[in-house]
């Protein structure tokens, strides 16, 4: 049996409690789904520019 995957790859803008805050519930809204065994997130180091601050990640689920 192999095992189905996903990859979500996504920015969040924002002040850092804010971008922390969505990310979080994001993940949880993802991991609460009926299809989704697992989340693993890896975050990137924050970037500035554009005049705004966000954080960049990477989700890899695994699915049913």
């Amino acid at each position: 049996d192999a095992t189905a995957m996903a990859v979500v790859t996504g920015i969040v803008s924002g002040d850092m409690l804010q971008r922390e805050a969505m990310l979080a519930d994001f993940l949880y809204r993802l991991e609460r789904s009926p299809m989704v065994l697992s989340v693993t997130v890896e975050k990137k180091a924050p970037e500035t520019g554009m005049g705004t601050e966000s954080l960049q990640f990477i989700a890899t689920l695994k699915l049913v």
